[in-house]
């Protein structure tokens, strides 16, 4: 199979699980190199490009499969795929082993052009090295001596009318500027934090240049990734392969070195959330002495590897009257109860978003609780749900027939919705219930005993989580 050219934007990929060694190829005039380390199973790479050739270096750790590895490069004429098994040559039997290279001849780019090279697991989708250069021209490798390497006559060496030698001039000091910071903000636990750094040389070249970035908080993060040279006025872009964080506030700082110029450092901070959005509403009622919940989640951005959320629903005063139930969307809802004896009781609802950890288990990567007493009422705490294209209730009126403790909810709904429910529930006895599913309807509610009551009305969308409410008391006369 040949490479085959595709637009895919830029090739850092970010949201990958992506770990950046620190050890790096040695970087000439004529070529620059890189190492990443894949996240889990330790594979080193090195990427050195020629103004004629791509390398490849296998240089330690897990042998890879030429058939689901590629090597994607993007240069200002788009995206070239290339997969190992049958592009370019491998230098070794497979798998793509310590110590083989893999070499791409006669590249799709000119010196002078940026270029990014990436190598991708497949099988994985996991990047394994993502590195971005311009490429060299050829004459920049060229090592003939030059007259003054030789001791021969130069231009400078003619004597000046004042019979004295011409000093050289000094080499300009190279300014270090950091352009740009990038994936650095806000963000959830869910997120793969892959943040990026793009810097330029400014007035002369700088030399043997590295770039550290350094995270404090909850969880700390260092790790130092070399450019190599970077001539002036010159830009060059290095990402570093962070992972997920957990939940709080965090700080970071860039610092950028290299030998021949003064360093420059940038700063920040950032905060996490768990990235879990949740609301429960209490219906619980006295007449049965139980507890009865409706608890909806919404999970911002689940990734790939998302398996469920588990809902628990954890009583503070009983714990054999706890309770846990799973939804296997990002976004929902369950119910709890109703449960003889809980009334009254304290309960601690929490939503944990379980992934798969890709070694046949899963793992808890984000939680968001609230407290609820049964029969107090739903929490202030109570995230709103609704999003732009939530439906939502053009009317809701309460009617009753003579006081006669018939009550009817009369509703209008807009937009698409999964179904209306109302219940009414008695301060201190009494209870019933109803459900429509149509756009505009009446449900009827006349439970058997009670004087006083809570007429509660929740909307559900498509994906069955609630995303209003309206809850009105009325009084039933004698």
């Amino acid at each position: 199979m040949r490479g085959q050219s595709e637009t895919i934007g830029v090739v850092l990929l970010m949201g990958v699980v992506v770990v950046v060694s620190t050890t790096i190829g040695v970087a000439s005039l004529a070529t620059f190199s890189g190492a990443d380390e894949r996240a889990s199973g330790a594979t080193l790479l090195d990427a050195t490009v020629s103004d004629d050739s791509v390398r490849i270096h296998h240089t330690g750790g897990e042998p890879l499969d030429p058939e689901t590895t590629e090597v994607r490069l993007q240069t200002p004429e788009g995206t070239t795929v290339y997969r190992i098994a049958d592009d370019g040559s491998l230098d070794g039997e497979p798998p793509f082993s310590a110590g083989d290279r893999w070499t791409l001849s006669g590249p799709p780019y000119s010196p002078g052009d940026e270029v990014t090279v990436a190598v991708v697991d497949t099988a994985d989708n996991a990047v394994l090295l993502s590195l971005t250069d311009r490429v060299p021209a050829a004459a920049e490798a060229d090592t003939t001596p030059t007259a003054t390497e030789t001791g021969g006559p130069t231009e400078t060496d003619e004597p000046t009318e004042t019979g004295e030698p011409t000093e050289p001039e000094e080499p300009t000091e190279p300014e270090l500027v950091i352009e740009s910071t990038g994936g650095l903000g806000d963000g959830t636990a869910l997120r793969e934090y892959e943040p990026a750094v793009k810097l330029r040389s400014d007035e002369g070249d700088a030399r043997n240049v590295s770039v550290t970035l350094t995270i404090e908080g909850p969880e700390s993060f260092s790790r130092t990734t070399e450019v190599g040279d970077v001539d002036a006025g010159a830009s060059r872009s290095r990402s570093f392969a962070v992972g997920r964080l957990s939940e709080g506030e965090y700080e970071w700082e860039l610092t950028v070195e290299a030998e021949n110029a003064e360093a420059v450092e940038s700063e920040g901070e950032f905060e996490v959330d768990s990235g879990v959005s949740m609301r429960v509403e209490d219906l619980s009622y006295e007449d049965s002495d139980g507890g009865q919940f409706v608890t909806s989640v919404d999970v911002e951005d689940a990734g790939d590897d998302f398996s469920h959320v588990r809902i628990v629903h954890e009583n503070v005063d009983d714990g054999s009257a706890t309770e846990t139930a799973s939804i296997d969307a990002a976004r929902g809802s369950v119910r709890y109860g109703p449960r003889g004896g809980t009334y009254g009781d304290e309960f601690r609802v929490r939503a944990e978003v379980v992934y798969d950890d890709n070694e046949g288990g899963t793992e808890v990567v984000a939680t968001r609780s609230l407290e609820v007493t049964a029969g107090d009422g739903s929490p202030d705490e109570n995230d709103d749900l609704s999003t732009e294209t939530s439906p939502e209730f053009d009317t809701v009126d309460i009617e009753t027939s003579g006081n006669s403790g018939k009550y009817t909810v009369d509703y209008a709904v807009d937009g698409s919705f999964d179904r209306v429910e109302a219940y009414m529930i008695g301060d201190e006895e009494g209870y019933a219930k109803g459900t429509s599913t149509k756009p505009k309807g009446k449900i009827k509610l006349k439970p058997k005993d009670g004087d006083e009551f809570k007429i509660i009305v929740l909307l559900y969308d498509e994906t069955g989580a609630v995303v209003e409410a309206r809850v009105e008391e009325v009084e039933v006369d004698d």
